[in-house]
């Protein structure tokens, strides 16, 4: 039976954080520094650090469970496996 396997990339990324007053000006500039297309991971308000991972996923259709494995290429996480029938 085929699946299709939804997979992310786990490649993040950090972005400096121009120092702020206080948590809630450190958020709002978080927030407004978080490129399109991406999530937030982590804000680290310490050492006035963001870090984001891209949105996007691809699918891949594999003939049964066995290939799970090697269908993840390296940098890349399985998110989810369904029925592609």
């Amino acid at each position: 039976m085929p699946y299709i396997v939804t997979l992310r990339t786990t490649e993040r990324a950090e972005i400096q954080i121009p120092e702020q007053a206080g948590l809630d000006t450190f958020n709002s500039a978080v927030l407004a520094a978080v490129p399109d297309g991406h999530d937030l991971v982590a804000a680290d308000l310490k050492r006035s650090v963001a870090t984001v991972r891209r949105r996007d996923t691809r699918e891949v259709t594999i003939a049964d469970r066995a290939e799970l494995d090697t269908c993840v290429p390296d940098g890349w996480q399985a998110l989810s496996i369904r029925d592609a029938t």
